[in-house]
């Protein structure tokens, strides 16, 4: 004679498969829709997919270009095909200073400077979106008047001297990237690193961080706007 006990568990045999059954396709249905959800946010967040390049300028400049004697533009060229965790950047600079000294009436000034970074930018994420780390290497081309003592500028018989000096420094940086669908994104960062090549304060009008007549190279990019083609 069966017990009890085991006539209820054959019994609730079929019930029980049955729940097993129902609950196993449930972790699957449910295991499907996480993987399709996944593959949602990754196509979501590739927003440079059949994108390739990108122009970016810097609209503070354009709108203070000409102001206190001076002429600056900045911008960017960006390969964005390389990795689609990753970019290549070409930031190109430009700066021209025409100015004259009210007390020392000879110390006019015509400064230019040009220089071109080739940057590395690894994105933290799986896209090419939000923070990235960086490593570059920049050229600069600097032609002005040469940095003179007060002696010398009072001396008549000494005449400001023309020079040109093209240098080459390495550096790494931090930054962060906004990209639409549309194609129009945002881009602010910081680099930091040296020059290796050339000297410093050798210029009349190098005194500032950003005409690079230092040894130390910090370039700041607060607001960048471009469009991916």
């Amino acid at each position: 004679m069966k017990s009890p006990i085991l006539l209820l568990a054959l019994s609730l045999s079929p019930f029980v498969a049955g729940v097993a059954s129902a609950m196993t396709d449930s972790q699957k249905l449910d295991s499907l829709m996480v993987g399709q959800q996944r593959i949602i946010n990754s196509v979501a967040d590739e927003p440079l997919a059949g994108k390739n390049f990108g122009i970016e300028i810097s609209p503070l400049r354009l709108l203070t270009f000409g102001m206190d004697d001076g002429y600056s533009l900045a911008g960017t060229v960006s390969l964005f095909s390389v990795s689609r965790s990753a970019e290549i950047a070409i930031p190109l600079f430009y700066r021209h200073v025409t100015s004259k000294n009210e007390v020392f009436y000879k110390l006019k000034d015509d400064f230019t400077l040009v220089s071109a970074d080739v940057q590395y930018r690894q994105f933290l994420g799986h896209t090419q979106n939000g923070f990235y780390l960086s490593a570059f290497g920049k050229l600069s081309n600097l032609d002005g008047y040469k940095s003179q003592t007060y002696t010398e500028i009072y001396q008549d018989s000494i005449a400001p001297q023309k020079i040109s000096r093209t240098k080459f420094g390495i550096g790494m940086g931090l930054g962060y990237r906004i990209f639409s669908h549309r194609g129009l994104y945002w881009g602010a960062g910081m680099t930091i690193g040296r020059f290796l090549s050339g000297k410093e304060d050798e210029f009349r009008s190098g005194d500032a961080i950003y005409n690079d007549d230092h040894q130390l190279i910090l370039d700041v990019e607060f607001l960048k706007v471009g469009w991916a083609f």
